[in-house]
């Protein structure tokens, strides 16, 4: 892949070095993720096929500087391998800027911030309403939260990466499992008959998460049917037989199972059929705030709608913010909807008690949780 100049050594546990000629390297993150696509392959474990992707980070001597040793430059090129492995994708691929170290300093901080958190007790949860077309709820979606004694909150999309890269989202993901499984053991949430969303990280994967999420939620009181879990598309069919597998011994432990941010993966359609899902979420990126006057997007996300349905599932969408937007779900024969028109992310506690979400959004923002 890189020529006979390339020199090829072993780092530490999973981490390679190559050194090559500034002339013959990748010169883009294109060029480099493609070079680190080259190096994937799959490999035969029990019958069961494991896709092996690499990430890679990289860097030019040239942008040093003048007096630079080779342990700097080295560590500029695993600043950005870092960074890489931030990313959820495969194959993943950065390029050393100046911008990186103040970054990573940014992310260090934090990190050691959260390994401390949850001692600290500084996460909370929020929660935001799922809607039937009447405008009745029928449940909420759970969402961390993290204030640090500092009193600075820090945006989810800034910590939950970290906490996948350094492994503390096991634990973490397990305390907000508990948590919305306290609040739906709660009389009132049971006399509702609502039912209560949680992500689940591809992180938290493993052979005994299945007994030990039945095991929180029995020990709890609450009713497995109240709980959904929701994965990501990647996350089910990277390794579709794994991924199914693991849903499958989920769903037979009585928990309703979500497909989220549907619309923006590349899978086949094939394998999403087979799997065992209840709901799919459509993405908020197939419903854009001008969707009423748009007549292309309005087919693509009725089209989107139908295959959801035609496969036999409950179809969800995400990120309606306007009663246009609505009343176009409405028309197209979703099920139920999310977003800030019918109210923000806030302490259960602070939801009004009615089965109506009857709030309106005095400002239109882009919804990010």
């Amino acid at each position: 892949i890189y020529g006979e100049q390339a020199i090829i050594g072993r780092v530490d546990g999973n981490e390679f070095a190559i050194l090559l000629p500034a002339e013959r390297a990748p010169r883009s993150p294109d060029d480099l993720a493609a070079s680190a696509k080259a190096l994937g392959y799959e490999i035969d474990v029990g019958g069961r096929s494991i896709d092996v992707s690499f990430s890679c980070g990289g860097a030019f001597s040239q942008d040093g500087a003048a007096d630079e040793s080779f342990n700097d430059f080295f560590a500029r090129a695993r600043t950005a391998l870092r960074e890489a492995r931030m990313s959820s994708a495969d194959h993943a691929a950065v390029f050393y800027d100046g911008d990186l170290d103040r970054r990573e300093r940014i992310a260090r901080t934090l990190e050691n911030e959260l390994v401390h958190a949850l001692a600290r007790d500084e996460f909370f949860i929020e929660v935001q309403p799922k809607v039937a077309m009447n405008r009745e709820v029928s449940g909420y979606e759970a969402l961390l939260r993290w204030r640090t004694t500092e009193g600075e909150l820090v945006p989810p999309g800034v910590f939950i990466p970290i906490a996948e890269a350094n492994g503390t989202i096991r634990t973490i993901g397990l305390w907000v499992f508990q948590e919305v499984c306290k609040l739906a053991a709660t009389k009132e949430f049971q006399a509702r008959g609502l039912r209560i969303s949680v992500n689940l990280s591809r992180q938290m994967e493993s052979g005994t998460l299945p007994d030990m999420l039945a095991k929180i939620c029995l020990d709890s009181g609450a009713d497995p049917g109240q709980i959904e879990l929701e994965v990501t598309e990647s996350w089910a069919v990277k390794d579709f037989s794994r991924g199914s597998g693991m849903l499958e011994r989920l769903k037979a432990k009585g928990f309703g199972i979500s497909l989220d941010d549907f619309g923006t993966g590349y899978s086949s359609l094939g394998a999403l059929v087979r799997l065992p899902v209840d709901i799919i979420k459509i993405d908020r990126t197939l419903l854009p705030l001008d969707v009423a006057d748009n007549v292309d997007a309005q087919k693509l996300l009725g089209a989107t709608i139908d295959l959801c349905r035609a496969m036999g599932r409950e179809v969800l969408v995400e990120g309606v913010e306007t009663e246009e937007q609505f009343r176009v779900l409405a028309e197209s024969g979703c099920d139920l909807a999310q977003g800030y028109l019918f109210g923000k992310p806030r302490p259960y506690e602070a939801v009004p008690g009615a089965a109506e979400a009857q709030e309106k959004p005095s400002t239109l923002v882009s919804q990010a949780s």
